[in-house]
């Protein structure tokens, strides 16, 4: 590969991951599942048992997978899926407060007589 490719490919992929990512939340609807902002949306894999392709993967795979894999994604804000991971994660409540109010938040253990 030439110099000249390496470039012009260095140039390409990134506009060609922006075309997907626009494209794939369009599908999704174009916001949070949860809250419904529109800002720092992410992927999410509403079950993560059934995912055949790892979230950092979704925009390198071929078109035929990513529509296989594409009624297995929820679009969640930033926090909305830190929460949802957290209390997936065994019921964290604590880290799901955190996501919530950031982690300087104090997290008090319930008194129990």
């Amino acid at each position: 590969m030439t110099e000249e490719e390496r470039a012009y490919n260095r140039a390409y992929q990134p506009r060609w991951r922006r075309r997907r990512r626009k494209w794939m939340k369009a599908e999704l609807g174009g916001k949070c599942v949860d809250c419904g902002t529109t800002r720092h949306l992410e992927f999410d894999h509403d079950d993560r048992t059934t995912k055949a392709i790892p979230s950092n993967h979704l925009m390198t795979c071929s078109m035929a997978r990513l529509r296989k894999e594409m009624p297995k994604l929820k679009l969640r804000c930033r926090r909305c899926h830190r929460i949802k991971t957290a209390l997936e994660n065994q019921g964290d409540v604590r880290a799901a407060v955190h996501a919530i109010l950031g982690q300087d938040a104090e997290v008090n253990e319930p008194a129990y007589a």
